[in-house]
């Protein structure tokens, strides 16, 4: 296999001659911080189950388990719309406000007074989780 470009130059050749200025890395940083929080709101949500369940009543097959499952569709579906609106408006745009629905939808769902609220302020976050990732991976490359 031949990582000869059109100008004689290998890979490493070329990306070493186009050299990345500090708004790459700024971007390169920014978007690993979004994978990473990301990444952690989707899995931190089950170590709050225990305290949902005592302080709320919630059961596990009717409560909990709805949380997860919606939370899953939620993620499929803004995985789903992301790709069509960053056709349409934009790849920054729609990673911007991804990263703002689940970061309102996880901040909020600490403030929720009861579990339907919570569930909402959830769906909101898996939503917006969902996009983030394809959405960055797509601006990235």
């Amino acid at each position: 296999m031949s990582t000869k470009s059109l100008n004689g130059h290998t890979l490493p050749e070329a990306i070493d001659a186009g050299g990345l200025n500090w708004r790459h890395w700024l971007f390169f940083g920014l978007l690993f911080f979004l994978f990473v929080t990301d990444g952690m709101d989707a899995t931190i949500v089950s170590h709050i189950f225990p305290s949902l369940i005592a302080g709320w009543r919630v059961s596990v097959g009717g409560g909990i388990s709805l949380v997860v499952t919606g939370g899953f569709i939620f993620m499929g579906l803004g995985a789903l719309i992301s790709g069509r609106l960053s056709d349409l408006l934009g790849r920054k745009i729609v990673l911007i406000a991804a990263g703002l629905f689940f970061a309102l939808g996880t901040g909020l769902g600490g403030t929720s007074p009861d579990f339907n609220i919570f569930m909402i302020w959830r769906f909101l976050a898996c939503l917006g989780i969902g996009a983030v990732l394809p959405t960055g991976v797509a601006l990235l490359s």
